[in-house]
């Protein structure tokens, strides 16, 4: 089983606070692991980055796709995102055309 995982990246719970200056705090927010499949790279612009090197933090929305000829069997949505280190579904399989 092969994916390929499309990241988009987005905004990090923060907090800003109005004193004399504004200031921005991030929160303390646990970032997921790699997913424990296999799937060997996501496409990152310009480069392909390895999954297994990986954290995510909290918010990475995933897009699952398969290489050519082959279709994801999932069920439900493509998306996964990163909820405070858990990935919200499984990650489904990539299966041959025709079967």
């Amino acid at each position: 089983m092969i994916f390929h995982i499309l990241l988009a990246y987005l905004l990090i719970k923060t907090a800003v606070s109005f004193k004399e200056e504004c200031t921005l705090i991030r929160s303390n927010i646990a970032s997921c692991p790699s997913p424990m499949t296999t799937i060997p790279h996501f496409v990152f612009t310009p480069e392909l980055i390895n999954l297994n090197a990986i954290k995510y933090p909290h918010g990475t929305t995933a897009m699952l796709v398969c290489p050519p000829n082959q279709y994801l069997e999932v069920h439900g949505s493509r998306w996964r995102v990163c909820n405070n280190g858990t990935w919200s579904g499984p990650f489904g399989k990539c299966k041959p055309l025709g079967t």
